[in-house]
């Protein structure tokens, strides 16, 4: 659980990422996919805005 204004941060496969985007998009905001220091597409961060029904 993310508290409102809280930040998600998820170091994941490389192929991943996208895939974890979209998930995130259904209750995130601000969803930024990030590289690693060798250029591989290795985490993902979003604002915890996450809306529970």
């Amino acid at each position: 659980m993310v508290k409102p204004g809280g930040l998600f941060i998820l170091e994941h496969f490389e192929s991943h990422g996208p895939l974890l985007a979209e998930y995130l998009a259904t209750g995130f905001t601000d969803i930024s996919l990030h590289s690693d220091l060798t250029q591989r597409p290795r985490w993902t961060s979003a604002a915890g805005n996450l809306v529970v029904n």
